[in-house]
């Protein structure tokens, strides 16, 4: 999971997710700008990402939900819109196991989940060629898996600035991005 300086996120043993902390986008939808104390988010949570603005949950059931700011259709609902009421299930989703979000006041925002069958899919701001498609630097507004080999194999990834690096079943790793200095190997 990743983490912001904004928001504090708790996941229980009984798989139930708190939060408290910035509410600018109605992550926590309380109708409050700040939540200072920590309220249910959802209940039957497998895992969870947080930008500090939104929020991206797997569910047990591997279904996907989602809310709070979509500037870069992020939140993978098809649109731009922000998800300011309740929690929202992404549309034709059922196999998520694992989620990631990022942020960038820069890069833009974007997400990813990898689904039961080792296919990681991303939305949001393909910034620099950072979901491994050819398509750059623009939005992606519903989930979409890019087309490389090791699509069938991944499990686990990471998102950052401009980049997303995957991990196969076989230990090897795939990187895609903007690749300064090298940096990705």
């Amino acid at each position: 999971n990743n983490m912001s300086s904004s928001v504090t996120l708790v996941h229980c043993t009984d798989n139930s997710l708190y939060g408290c902390g910035r509410n600018q986008y109605s992550m926590f939808a309380t109708g409050t700008a700040n939540q200072l104390t920590p309220v249910l988010i959802s209940t039957n949570v497998l895992d969870y990402a947080t930008d500090g603005e939104s929020i991206i949950l797997a569910k047990t059931d591997n279904t996907l939900w989602v809310r709070g700011l979509n500037a870069n259709g992020q939140l993978g609902t098809g649109n731009t819109t922000n998800v300011t009421s309740a929690l929202t299930q992404v549309s034709g989703i059922n196999d998520a196991i694992k989620v990631w979000m990022q942020a960038d006041w820069y890069s833009g925002n974007m997400s990813a989940y990898l689904s039961s069958n080792g296919i990681v899919k991303f939305a949001g701001y393909n910034n620099d060629g950072a979901f491994g498609m050819t398509a750059q630097n623009i939005n992606k507004t519903v989930f979409t898996a890019p087309s490389f080999a090791a699509q069938g194999t991944i499990t686990d990834v990471v998102i950052g600035r401009n980049t997303s690096t995957v991990l196969t079943s076989s230990g090897d790793i795939w990187n895609s991005g903007w690749l300064p200095y090298r940096g990705q190997g």
